[in-house]
């Protein structure tokens, strides 16, 4: 860097005196035709353009335009035209700064808490030198917008201030390094606004604009109805659009949103390097304004008082550019050659090329396509291929190569890098690239040498890593930002992990993230890095996320507890501790149904009983109907009442689908036979079963011989006749005999079990009067579930639900209106809505369901899970192995996954609390994996909010314990 000295005798050279009249500037004619040709040749038709002007000696020597300022109007461009100049707006604000500090409104060297106290705790020892020469480390305001997912939210500045200030860190310590960004500038023009009573507009107007003569320079809130302004356009696939509504945005005050004319801009550029100025400060001002930043150590940053000063093509330049809302501009001066160039587009697209070229030609410089001293080949250029990787801002670059050249991917635009030497490549905005050789064990490097360099500039070659999206899950979920105050959710879609803004909602468009290293993703049309962090265990508990080349650098998310299991944890209790809950869960339900995902769990089993133990003492429930047939439970039921039955008989009635008597069971009917025999009349328990089906032994005798034995103690000429033509029904009768039936023979039994049962409610008075209740009832309702025996054949055997639910309706009538049933039952019978994972895919009717629907009761109904453990099948009448096994976790994303995850190992969880609406809803709502040991082990689908009204889990699961009885065969 030239020192200051010199710098300003050059610049007294370059644009002239405003106080005194100069010589007109020697013109070079064949610059003059190059360069007008230049211009022509840039004109397209129909398309938007730019305005374009040279000094030297601080005189225009060029002035042209091309294209059209209104496409509508057809209006063409001309240099006399408005156009917004976005961040070239940082001079004049830097400026205001330095004006408003010689007014002694703030000191440039002051802390800017000072000016901001609501300023975050984690944004310390900023001053305003460092906003005005970006060695501030705060995050830019408008990535912060974007990244929030709500732009509507900023439009404003107090809404784009509130954004920055609760922001809790930096992208480095103040004054430790230079890297651009637009936040200073809008902190400088609220701290103007503050210091002041004026806006950055008016400051500006009354200290810079007019005693400049910049008649035509405004912010774009302002109105200048009476100037003529060239709208500006983006280009849209194959149209154009126009942008206009976006230029007056006041959020972007300080850092752009100023317009004006080459004209008005040309008095600027001469007021900076003349002898005199009429601003406040004079040359001293001017002078400070073109005078580099520095860092905390001393060292001089590339930039100004909103002002360039990295070289061009070797030769020292001070400039600045400028993009924004289809406004693009550059003004480049050259100090040594008395030189100013300046284009002004409203095209949207980057004015650099377009400036460059024009500067290339008044400083005679050759073509850069002249600069190539070598040709590579394709396979020397293959050389450089791949991907590397800059380590501070974790910022790639994809290099390709193709014929005579390189295309690189840093950015969501891929450049053309032309060689310029072996290891030196420059793309078309004189951006300089060099390649280094590896040196043992180190990888090779990519070097920005010129230009804009990203972090340290100094780029390793990787090698991506490759995750399958089983891998990839790991990173799924929310995260959420304090400072954005926003959730990303995460999700793998077709074999990638997505993210979306989640507050915009499942359609939104998604960041599509490619993976780089371990834990590290990029998004390279979107210009974002994102860094996952794990705790000392290994678990993924947030992330870091780069954004817009270091403009955004590790702003942190949190992983946010997924919020169904954060609702989960906070519904739901340790039954081991209290069953109090329960009371509510149940309220006035006269049923209260248990179920259970496996036939042969010991945990759930005693989870049964304590269940029930606590319904009968503290609410008042009389009766236990079980999933076992209705004539093995009465030899049950019988020893509940302390009847003269043997126990191990009274056992094996408890049949639950298992071929084998149990202690659990034996526990079950011993403190219900403790209870009673303890209890008042109207509080003792009742033992039922719900199933036509039997055990082992032939289920058509053991529901058709009691009814035929009773009605041949009142009536043995009807028993005869009856007995004759039910006689297929007191062999071994099962499922398979029965279809081995004639239509005729079905119809046959079908006709004289009915007839059966009708003979029972014709005499139904007159033999309760010759007997009692109790031996009528038994033996009516062997006839009826006889009947459902053979309607359970007809369908098929899909009767099972149906008969168990009209035989929890006859449960409910024996207890009269003051009892309340106990049900139990495998999940899949009390579940209010299932799916079973049938090849038809139908869904079938549930016994709980089904009695919902024709009893006028409430009922409850409460779904056992498990997650591991060890079973082992007692199913011994489908042949199936009694051997233990071991369970392996459940399957992800299944109900009983979820609940493991919670942590505890048992827990009670409420569904009646759901919210009605959002993402909980959702997830309970929608159909889950439910875990399912029964004769085989799967999964079903179920909807949980629909199919229960509250969960229990237990984590760990094992056998049950056989009931050890003496002489009996060892299980």
């Amino acid at each position: 860097m030239r020192s200051l000295t010199s710098l300003m005798v050059a610049a007294c050279l370059l644009l002239g005196r405003l106080d005194v009249v100069t010589a007109s500037p020697q013109i070079d004619q064949a610059d003059q035709q190059r360069a007008r040709e230049f211009v022509r040749s840039l004109d397209r038709p129909g398309e938007p353009g730019c305005a374009l002007g040279v000094m030297r000696d601080g005189q225009w020597i060029l002035k042209e335009a091309y294209g059209l300022a209104d496409l509508d109007k057809r209006t063409p461009n001309t240099p006399e035209l408005v156009f917004g100049i976005a961040s070239i707006t940082k001079q004049f604000t830097a400026a205001a700064a330095a004006i408003a500090a010689e007014q002694r409104y703030f000191s440039l060297d002051d802390d800017i808490r000072k000016y901001l106290p609501e300023l975050s705790e984690g944004l310390t020892g900023i001053t305003i030198q460092d906003l005005i020469h970006h060695t501030n480390g705060l995050r830019d305001h408008g990535s912060l917008v974007t990244l929030s997912g709500h732009a509507e939210r900023y439009q404003t500045l107090e809404a784009r201030l509130a954004l920055l200030l609760r922001q809790t860190g930096t992208n480095f310590p103040a004054g430790t390094e230079f890297r651009y960004g637009n936040t200073g500038y809008l902190f400088l023009a609220a701290i103007l606004e503050r210091t002041t009573g004026q806006s950055l507009s008016q400051f500006s107007e009354r200290n810079i604009f007019r005693p400049l003569g910049m008649r035509d320079t405004y912010f774009g809130t302002d109105t200048r109805k009476n100037v003529a302004r060239a709208l500006p356009y983006s280009h849209d696939g194959n149209s154009w659009r126009n942008t206009d509504a976006q230029v007056a945005e006041p959020a972007d005050f300080g850092s752009g949103g100023l317009l004006t004319t080459l004209d008005d801009y040309g008095k600027w550029a001469r007021n900076l390097f003349a002898l005199s100025s009429p601003l406040l400060g004079g040359t001293r001002l001017t002078a400070q304004l073109r005078s580099p930043g520095q860092l905390r150590d001393g060292t001089a940053v590339p930039y100004a008082f909103g002002l360039r000063l990295d070289p061009y093509r070797g030769i020292e330049t001070i400039a600045h550019s400028g993009s924004g809302a289809g406004y693009k501009a550059l003004a480049m001066m050259f100090p040594k050659q008395r030189l100013a160039v300046i284009g002004f587009c409203n095209n949207g697209a980057y004015a650099q090329p377009v400036v460059m070229a024009l500067a290339d030609i008044y400083l005679h410089l050759p073509p850069e396509s002249n600069e190539h001293t070598v040709t590579p080949t394709l396979s020397e250029l293959r050389k450089f291929e791949g991907t590397y990787r800059e380590p501070v801002l974790r910022l790639p670059m994809r290099v390709r190569a193709e014929e005579s050249a390189l295309a690189i991917e840093g950015d969501a635009l891929t450049y053309r890098f032309q060689p310029i030497s072996p290891l030196r490549f420059r793309n078309e905005e004189n951006v300089v690239i060099e390649f280094a050789a590896a040196g043992p064990g180190q990888s090779p490097q990519l070097r920005q040498v010129q230009g804009r360099k990203y972090g340290s500039g100094v780029f390793e070659r990787i090698e991506p890593v490759k995750l399958t999206p089983p891998e990839l899950q790991a990173y799924t979920g929310d995260y959420y930002s304090t400072d954005l105050q926003a959730t990303y959710r995460f999700t793998v879609e077709d074999g990638k992990l997505v993210a979306r803004i989640a507050e915009a909602g499942p359609d939104s468009d998604a960041f599509q993230l490619q993976p780089l290293l371990r834990d590290e993703f990029v998004s390279m049309p979107d210009r974002l890095v994102l860094a996952f962090n794990r705790d000392g265990r290994g678990a993924i508990v947030g992330l870091k996320l780069t954004y817009q080349f270091g403009w955004i650098t590790d702003l942190p998310f949190h992983r946010a507890p997924d919020p169904v299991a954060a609702w989960s944890k906070q519904h739901s209790f340790d039954p081991s501790k209290t069953l109090e809950p329960l009371q509510e869960i149940v309220g006035d339900a006269r049923v209260l149904a248990f179920g259970e995902g496996t036939h042969n769990a010991h945990e759930l089993w005693q989870w049964r009983n304590r269940l029930f133990r606590y319904a009968v003492e503290h609410l008042g429930f009389t009766a236990l109907a079980a999933e076992t047939g209705y004539a093995q439970a009465i030899a049950a039921d019988d020893y509940v009442l302390g009847r003269p039955v043997p126990a191990e008989l009274a056992v094996r009635g408890v049949f639950s689908w298992v071929d084998t008597p149990f202690e659990e069971n034996r526990e079950l009917l011993d403190w219900m036979r403790d209870w009673n025999a303890r209890a008042e009349p109207a509080r003792q328990v009742r033992f039922y079963g719900l199933e036509m089906t039997g055990n082992l032994d032939p289920q058509g005798a053991l529901l058709v011989q009691p009814a035929l034995d009773y009605l041949r103690a009142m009536d043995a000429k009807r028993a005869a006749a009856a007995s004759a033509l039910l006689q297929p029904l007191l062999a071994d009768f099962e499922m398979e005999r029965y279809s081995r039936l004639s239509n005729a023979r079905r119809n046959q039994l079908s006709v004289a079990v009915q007839d059966l049962v009708t003979l029972f409610e014709r005499f139904r008075v007159v033999w309760i009067e010759r007997g009692s209740r109790e031996a009528f009832d038994r033996a009516y309702r062997h006839a009826v579930v006889a009947r459902q025996l053979l309607e359970h054949f007809k369908l098929n055997g899909d009767g099972r639900d149906i008969a168990a639910a009209d035989n929890l309706r006859w449960v409910l009538e024996q207890q009269g209106q003051r009892g309340r049933v106990f049900l139990f039952a495998h999940n899949s019978h009390v579940a209010k809505w299932r799916k079973l994972p049938a090849d038809d895919g139908q869904l079938h009717s549930t016994m709980v369901e089904l009695a919902r629907s024709t009893l006028d009761v409430e009922l409850r109904s409460i779904g056992s899970l498990y997650d591991t453990g060890s079973t082992k099948d007692w199913l011994g009448m489908f042949g199936m192995s009694r051997e233990t096994r071991t369970l392996e976790p459940s399957t992800p994303s299944s109900l009983n996954d979820m609940l493991a995850r919670l942590g505890p190992s048992t827990l009670l969880l409420d569904l009646r609390a759901l919210p009605s609406e959002g993402t909980v809803y959702d997830w309970f709502s929608a159909e889950r994996r439910i875990r399912n040991i029964n004769i085989r082990e799967g999964y079903d689908l179920t909807r949980p909010a629909r199919a229960f009204d509250a969960l229990l889990f237990e984590r760990d699961i094992s056998p049950l314990r056989p009931l050890v009885v003496k002489g009996a065969p060892d299980h």
